[in-house]
C-alpha cells in the first residue's frame, strides 16, 4: 500500500512500525525518506524520526517484544520468520538491545523490566536473567510479576559454596560423565544408574534453551535413584500435613499453575514453613547428590538454580496420573514422600524405557534430565505425594558471557556485582 501510494499516511505509518519492529532499520530510513519527500510537512515525522533514532522507549519495548517472538520462532525449526538473523543468539541480542536501551530512557518501567528477564531465562541465560530480575524488582517494586520472582528466588538461594565440597564429601567423585565406565566407590553405593535408550528426549520448541539433550547427557541419557533417603521420613510427613493443612484452609490444592500438564499440586513458596528445613536439605545433600549425578551439566552445587519445586498429589479417585511431556529444566527430580505401599501403581513414566520408575520408599529421590521425555504413571489405588523440583544452572548457556551484559547496556546502577546470590 504504501508503493502505491507514498503520500498515505496510514499506509506510512503501519509500514514504518512493521519495519522498525522487526530489525529492518535501513528499509525503515528508506521508507522514511521517501514519505518526508511526498508529504515534507506532515505531522507524524518528527515522531518517526525519533523513534528511528532509538528515542521513543514504548517503541524499543514493542520492537524488544517483537524479536523475541520471532526469537521464539527460531527454536520451532520450519516455522516461518519475518526477520532476517543468522542465529538464534543474533536475534536473542537485538531483542536484548530493544529492552535495555527502552530502560535507559524509562528506567522505572517494570513491563520491561520483567519482559527482559523474561525473554532472557528462555534464552537460557538464567545468570542474567537473574540479575535483571533483582534489579527491575529495586526499579519497579509494585510489578507484580516482578514481586513474583523477587519472592521465588528469595525462597529458594542459591547454596554456598561450601555445597561444592560436600557433594565431594559425600559421593567422591560423582558419576562418571556421560559415555563414561560405570560409577564406583562411594557414588556407587549411594545411586542407581538406568541407562535410557536411544530416542528417549522429547521435544518441546519453547524450551530448547533452558533443557539440555544429547550434547550434554549422551545419546543414553541416565535415570538416577537414590539409594537411601535424601529427606528423613519424619520430614516428608511434616511436608505432607503442612500441605493439606494449606488446602484446607485455601479450599483445595492448586490445579492450574501448569497450563500445559496440569498438576495437583501446592507450591512450596505457600508453605513458609517448610523453606528453612527444605533449604537445608537442598545445601546439604539434595543439590550435592544432584551435582554428583550429573556433573557434565551442573559441576557445582552453588550454581543449581530451582527454577519450580512443588508438592504434588496424586489420588487414584481424582489425578491420578499425569501425561507425557518434556519439563522446563535442565535437570528435575521427584523425592517421594510417602512409601510405594500406601497406593497402587505410580512411579514416573520414561516412554524411552516403557516402565515407571519409583522411588524405593519415602524420602528417595529419582533424578533425571528435564529434556527426557516422562510421565506421571497412574495410580490406581490411595495417595501418593512428591516434591518435584526444576532446576537450572546459574550460568549464560546461550551466549557464554559472564554476568551483567545486559545490566550494562541498559545503564542500570546496579551492576552485577552489588546483586549477590544471596540477595536475590
Amino acid at each position: 500500500a504504501s508503493a502505491a501510494d507514498p503520500s498515505s499516511p496510514n499506509a506510512f505509518s503501519f509500514h514504518l512500525n512493521f519495519l522498525y519492529t522487526h530489525a529492518k532499520d535501513s528499509e525503515a530510513a528508506a521508507l522514511l525518506e521517501a514519505f518526508a519527500a511526498a508529504v515534507p510537512d506532515h505531522p507524524s515525522l518528527p515522531a518517526s524520526r525519533a523513534m528511528l533514532a532509538d528515542a521513543s522507549a514504548p517503541m524499543l519495548h514493542q520492537r524488544g517484544q517483537t524479536l523475541n517472538g520471532q526469537v521464539a520462532r527460531m527454536r520451532d525449526p520450519g516455522a516461518p520468520l519475518a526477520v532476517d538473523f543468522a542465529s538464534r543468539l543474533q536475534a536473542q541480542d537485538a531483542a536484548t538491545s530493544a529492552f535495555a536501551q527502552a530502560l535507559r530512557l524509562s528506567p522505572a518501567s517494570g513491563d520491561v523490566w520483567n519482559d527482559l528477564g523474561t525473554s532472557l531465562f528462555f534464552a537460557g541465560e538464567l545468570a542474567e536473567s537473574s540479575l535483571v530480575y533483582a534489579a527491575g524488582v529495586q526499579r519497579a517494586p509494585s510489578h507484580a510479576a516482578l514481586r513474583a520472582e523477587a519472592k521465588r528466588a528469595a525462597a529458594f538461594p542459591l547454596a554456598p559454596r561450601s555445597a561444592d565440597q560436600i557433594t565431594v564429601d559425600l559421593f567422591g567423585g560423582g558419576a562418571p560423565r556421560s559415555g563414561g565406565a560405570p560409577g564406583g566407590g562411594t557414588f556407587a553405593s549411594e545411586f542407581t544408574a538406568i541407562p535410557l535408550p536411544e530416542g528417549s528426549y522429547g521435544s518441546r520448541p519453547e524450551s530448547v534453551d533452558l533443557q539440555a539433550g544429547a550434547e550434554t547427557f549422551g545419546e543414553r541419557p541416565r535415570v538416577f535413584v537414590s539409594q537411601r533417603p535424601l529427606l528423613p521420613k519424619p520430614t516428608c510427613e511434616r511436608y505432607i500435613a503442612a500441605a493439606e493443612a494449606w488446602a484446607a484452609r485455601s479450599g483445595g490444592w492448586t490445579t492450574a499453575r501448569h497450563h500445559s500438564v496440569a498438576t495437583t499440586d501446592i507450591p512450596l513458596t505457600s508453605l513458609d514453613e517448610l523453606l528453612p528445613s527444605f533449604n537445608e536439605a537442598l545445601r546439604t545433600l539434595l543439590l550435592p547428590a544432584l551435582s554428583a549425578c550429573y556433573p557434565e551439566a551442573a559441576p557445582l552445587a552453588s550454581s543449581l538454580r530451582v527454577l519450580d519445586c512443588f508438592l504434588v498429589r496424586y489420588d487414584a479417585t481424582k489425578q491420578a496420573s499425569l501425561p507425557t511431556h518434556t519439563d522446563q529444566s535442565l535437570l528435575s527430580f521427584t523425592i517421594a514422600l510417602n512409601d510405594p505401599g500406601e497406593y497402587d501403581g505410580g512411579g514416573t513414566w520414561f516412554r524411552g524405557l516403557g516402565r515407571a520408575v519409583d522411588a524405593p520408599a519415602a524420602g528417595h529421590a529419582v533424578l533425571f534430565p528435564g529434556k527426557v521425555e516422562h510421565g506421571g504413571h497412574p495410580i490406581t489405588r490411595g495417595v501418593r505425594y512428591i516434591i518435584v523440583l526444576f532446576m537450572g544452572y546459574e550460568t549464560n548457556r546461550l551466549s557464554q558471557r559472564p554476568a551483567g551484559y545486559a545490566l550494562e547496556a541498559a545503564g542500570d546502577s546496579f551492576p552485577a556485582g552489588s546483586l549477590l546470590k544471596e540477595e536475590l
